[in-house]
This record gives C-alpha cells, structure tokens and sequence, in this order.
C-alpha cells in the first residue's frame, strides 16, 4: 500500500508541475492483479492479460484536465474515479 500511495503522490505533484503546459497527468488502477509478457506461465493461466484493458486505456488517453493528478478505475465499461486510500 506505501508503494501505490507513493506513486499517487507523485502522480498528483507531477500533474501540478506540468498542468500550465496543459498536461494531463493520471494514475490508472486496474483493481485487480494482470500477468504481462514476464509473468510466468502459471500466472498467465490463472491471471486475465493486459489486452483486458485495452479499451480502458484509450479512454483514459481521452480524459480532459479536470481528471489531472486523480486516479481512476475503469468500471461497466467507462472511466471511474478511484476512491482516495485510506490510512
């Protein structure tokens, strides 16, 4: 949980950095584990590839300024804002 608050830290002090630029800067959740190319073959059995969310990444790519520095999910087949992590 450090490591993912960390990366939305950066990810929203990154997005205030770039945003005069008109940047967008998101950090996308998939809400669950996926296996890439270097998983092993045990793992990419059981866990769905990347190309599950293929269409979530090109409607992040899609996303206007107002989402810069939030995290979002995609869920039924639209983009959600991630709810904060706690603690």
């Amino acid at each position: 949980m450090v490591t993912k608050n960390g990366i939305r830290t950066f990810s929203r002090y990154v997005a205030e950095e770039v945003r005069a630029d008109n940047i967008c800067v998101v950090t996308f959740s998939p809400r669950y584990a996926i296996a890439t190319e270097d998983a092993s073959d045990e793992a990419k059995q059981r866990m769905p590839a990347p190309d599950v969310l293929e269409q979530a990444f090109v409607l992040v790519s899609k996303l206007g300024m107002e989402y810069s520095g939030k995290c979002v999910a995609y869920e039924n087949q639209t983009i959600v804002l991630e709810d904060p992590m706690e603690g």
